[in-house]
């Protein structure tokens, strides 16, 4: 039944990403889901329902969920975003990242640095890696506060690549890029 349900909400992320996406372009989405409670298997599902969208499966993801313990990162980037391949030789190239990226600007944070760290990855897929962070609350490491600070540096990150620009109309440092991610708060 836990399965079901974290494909059910990736779905539903498919569906905000959509809506997202079409309102405003972006490619790249980073999200928190309490669904998966910290577990690999079920934050796997959560990507596999969001993936399940022909539409979503061409934007690169990362989702995060934690328990007391432990905070799990599970991405995606698709290979057209990663290589930025373009259709026409007279267009500029876009900006791309690749899944290894996003990783490794996720796990630099110094927030992380001292935690133990275990990389996840597809043998069968290169566009799909993740991580499991083991936090020590005796330290005062807390998952949910960590996922909370990875979901902004994923964005800093996207924004620092040129994949994520600030708005044109609103060029104020105070804009809140965590709604325009779909993050609720």
């Amino acid at each position: 039944m836990a399965e079901k349900n974290a494909i059910k909400e990736g779905a539903k992320r498919a569906q905000t990403f959509s809506a997202m996406h079409k309102g405003s372009g972006l490619q790249y989405f980073c999200t928190t889901v309490d669904i998966a409670d910290g577990n690999v298997s079920l934050i796997k599902k959560v990507m596999d329902g969001a993936n399940n969208d022909k539409k979503a499966k061409q934007w690169g993801k990362y989702f995060l969920s934690s328990n007391d313990t432990t905070l799990v990162g599970w991405g995606y980037v698709p290979e057209e975003l990663a290589k930025n391949e373009q259709k026409q030789e007279d267009q500029p190239s876009k900006p791309s990242i690749t899944i290894n990226e996003w990783t490794e600007a996720l796990l630099s944070y110094h927030m992380v640095h001292d935690m133990k760290k275990e990389y996840l990855v597809d043998e069968n897929n290169a566009f799909y890696k993740g991580f499991v962070l083991t936090m020590d609350p005796d330290r005062e490491q807390f998952a949910f506060k960590v996922g909370d600070e990875l979901v902004q540096r994923s964005i800093d990150f996207l924004r620092q690549k040129g994949v994520l620009k600030k708005s044109q109309e609103n060029e104020s440092d105070d804009e809140d890029y965590a709604a325009s991610v779909g993050i609720e708060w």
